[in-house]
C-alpha cells in the first residue's frame, strides 16, 4: 500500500507542474507501427557547461494489440544530453517489457549523428490509436515526423537495455502479482527472472524429499559395481544431469542440492561398509598373525627336543 501511494503521490506532482506549462501533442493513430523522430536534445555541441536543453514529461499510449483497456502504456520521462546519456524514464504497462523486433512494443532511443548531436526517437507501436505526449522542451529542437533514423547515424541508447536514473526510495515490502525481470525484459513463467549475477548473504529454498530415505533399511543403494558400470555407459553418477541437459534447461537450485547430498550420503555408506570390511579384514590378518606366532613357539619347540636327543 505504502508504494502505490509513494507513485501516486509523484505521479500527482509531476502532473500537476507539467499540466502548468507543458505542451500537448498527440500522434496520429498507425496500425504498422514505426520511428517517429521526436526533438533534437541538444543545444550545444559538444557538450559544455553550458548545456540546459531537455526535453520532459509524460506519455499515454492506448492501443488495441493483445490487451485491453483504455491504455497499455503511461511513462513519465527526462531526456537530455548533459553529462552523458542517461535519462530518466519510469515506464508502466506490457508495451514497454516486448523485444526490439515486436512491432507491439514502445521503445526510445537516442542517436548521434556525425557531427556528434544527439537525436530522440520513440517508436510508435503498431494498432495504437494515439500516443498523447504532455512535455516541456527547453532549448531543444522539436521535428515531430513519421521517419526511420538514418542509416549513418548511431544508435547510443535504448529503453529496452540502456542505462537509466533510478530512485534510491526504500520500502519495507514490495508486492507484486506478475512476474518480475531484471535485466531482461521477459520473465517467462518465473515470478522472478535476473540476467545477470546475484549478491546475498544468504538464499533459501523450500523443499520436499530431502533423501534422509538414503539412511533407511529399504533403501536400494547401488552396488559399487553398478556405479562404476553407469558411469563407463552415461559419464556421470546415477540419477545426475548431463551436462547437455544442464546447457539447455539450466539446474534446479533446490533439486541439485538435493541430488548432491543424495550422493554424498550414499558415498558415506560405501565409506562405512568399506570400513567393516577392512575391520574384518583387519580381525581376520590378527588371528592369522597370533596363529603364527603359536605355531613359531610350539615349532621351538619341537626343534629343541629333537636337539636334547
Amino acid at each position: 500500500m505504502k508504494i502505490v501511494l509513494k507513485i501516486a503521490f509523484f505521479l500527482f506532482m509531476q502532473i500537476t507542474s507539467w499540466a502548468i506549462l507543458a505542451t500537448e501533442r498527440v500522434l496520429a493513430p498507425t496500425s504498422t507501427g514505426g520511428w517517429v523522430k521526436v526533438a533534437r536534445i541538444q543545444n550545444a555541441n559538444p557538450i559544455n557547461g553550458d548545456e540546459c536543453s531537455s526535453f520532459s514529461g509524460t506519455i499515454n499510449v492506448q492501443t488495441d494489440f493483445g490487451e485491453s483497456g483504455i491504455a497499455q502504456y503511461y511513462a513519465i520521462f527526462s531526456f537530455g544530453s548533459r553529462g552523458g546519456i542517461k535519462p530518466l524514464l519510469q515506464e508502466f504497462g506490457n508495451a514497454a517489457n516486448r523485444i526490439d523486433t515486436d512491432p507491439s512494443r514502445v521503445e526510445w532511443r537516442i542517436y548521434t549523428d556525425l557531427q556528434g548531436w544527439h537525436y530522440l526517437w520513440f517508436w510508435q507501436s503498431n494498432y495504437s490509436r494515439y500516443a498523447a505526449f504532455d512535455y516541456q522542451n527547453a532549448c531543444g529542437i522539436e521535428y515531430w515526423t513519421m521517419e526511420n533514423p538514418p542509416t549513418d547515424f548511431v544508435q547510443i541508447w535504448s529503453s529496452l537495455d540502456g542505462e537509466r536514473q533510478y530512485s534510491d526510495s526504500t520500502f519495507n515490502s514490495l508486492y507484486l502479482l506478475e512476474n518480475l525481470g531484471i535485466g531482461t525484459a521477459n520473465p517467462g513463467n518465473y515470478k522472478l527472472a535476473v540476467n545477470g549475477d546475484i549478491h546475498a548473504r544468504e538464499v533459501k529454498v523450500d523443499l520436499v524429499g530431502w533423501p534422509d530415505y538414503v539412511f533407511k533399511e529399504d533403501h536400494d543403494l547401488p552396488s559399487l559395481e553398478e556405479v562404476e558400470k553407469h558411469i563407463r555407459e552415461k559419464g556421470r553418477l546415477i540419477n545426475i544431469p548431463s551436462a547437455k541437459e544442464v546447457e539447455e534447461n539450466g539446474i534446479q537450485l533446490g533439486e541439485i542440492n538435493k541430488l548432491l547430498l543424495e550422493k554424498i550420503e550414499e558415498l558415506t555408506l560405501y565409506i562405512l561398509e568399506q570400513h567393516k570390511d577392512l575391520e574384518s579384514k583387519d580381525s581376520k590378518i590378527k588371528s592369522i598373525e597370533n596363529n603364527q606366532k603359536e605355531l613359531k613357539a610350539q615349532l621351538s619347540k619341537i626343534q629343541s627336543l629333537i636337539n636334547n636327543q
